[in-house]
């Protein structure tokens, strides 16, 4: 909502309060009145316009075989695991405009605070969210934040896995879904509620090999430079969707190559055993490490970009490589 039509609303409910104490206000099941008091202590969440979903794309539930038989990161042995529920997965990583936007949503109702080049949020459990300033991405000024020149629809990078789960909250709130991170300790309600998270582990592997278990997003093919950003062939990350001979058989851009993203998942050993819906390790088996998958814009190896290639992180880790891609249930 513009600041013109927030201050014609404004007045208009000053006026009505004014002359009789109460107003009418419509709702989906009919006319609700408030006298003043019940007005006073009301929070009301500011609009901020440019602030949206990103577009998402739909994966069906089904199993697949997770894991490889070797491998350079943990990712044996392989195990049969089950996703029960459809959802839904951010088509491109989430960029700097994106996460730019979010954080003027979350700036205008005291959600985060700027420190030095850093932005925190303000309740809960205080994490670094993101690191700000020239070749960053995003920069901070009096006015609020904003993108650098040229890099709008860059991958956000120097974001922590809390930066990532913060975005994934404000974005529930804005479309007004249930917070899944609990911010006081940050722990994830995966299933059973509509919000926004970061995909899990098994849920992003699931949509990188779909259907025929593929060495690759885009098959089982060697990278080149026309599939995917990697090994420093372009010298930073570029716009989402540049490769689409890279994308996946679901129409996902960039599971391969540009940056790394996070998981939702603490790292740990895999299990033999068949799984449903798996959420990871426990904290106290992780060493502290989140799991990111999908290779780099400067990561030379093309394992890295493997669809069974299991990176890891400490959660407070701000890397020029590693941002992350938002899911949410859709039953």
């Amino acid at each position: 909502m513009s600041s013109i039509k927030l201050l014609v609303v404004f007045v208009a409910l000053i006026a009505e309060l004014y002359a009789g104490g109460k107003m009418n206000v419509q709702t989906t099941t009919g006319s609700t009145q408030f006298n003043l008091a019940d007005i006073i202590g009301i929070t009301f969440e500011m609009d901020y316009e440019g602030f949206q979903t990103p577009v998402m794309l739909n994966v069906p539930s089904g199993s697949f075989n997770m894991g490889a038989s070797s491998g350079e990161s943990g990712e044996s042995p392989i195990h049969s695991v089950s996703l029960t529920n459809n959802f839904i997965m951010s088509r491109s990583e989430i960029t700097n405009q994106q996460y730019c936007d979010m954080l003027n949503y979350a700036l205008v109702n005291h959600h985060v605070l700027v420190s030095g080049n850093t932005v925190l949020n303000t309740s809960g459990n205080q994490q670094v969210l993101k690191t700000l300033g020239s070749g960053y991405g995003v920069l901070y000024s009096d006015n609020g934040f904003y993108v650098e020149n040229g890099s709008a629809d860059h991958p956000v990078l120097f974001v922590s896995w809390y930066g990532a789960a913060f975005y994934c909250n404000i974005l529930s709130l804005r479309n007004a879904k249930t917070q899944l991170y609990n911010q006081s300790n940050w722990i994830c309600m995966n299933y059973g509620s509509d919000g926004f998270r970061m995909p899990t582990e098994a849920e992003w592997e699931y949509v990188a090999r779909y259907n025929d278990s593929r060495l690759y997003p885009w098959g089982n093919n060697l990278p080149t430079t026309q599939l995917a950003n990697y090994g420093n062939n372009i010298g930073h990350a570029s716009n989402v969707g540049t490769f689409p001979g890279g994308n996946s058989p679901l129409g996902f851009y960039d599971l391969g190559g540009n940056a790394f993203e996070w998981c939702n998942d603490w790292k740990g050993v895999y299990s033999s055993g068949s799984q449903v819906n798996p959420e990871g390790a426990l904290y106290s088996e992780s060493n502290g490490n989140k799991i990111c998958r999908g290779g780099s814009w400067n990561y030379e190896g093309s394992f890295y970009m493997k669809t069974t290639y299991r990176g890891s992180v400490g959660s407070d880790g701000l890397k020029d490589y590693l941002g992350f891609r938002i899911a949410r249930i859709s039953n």
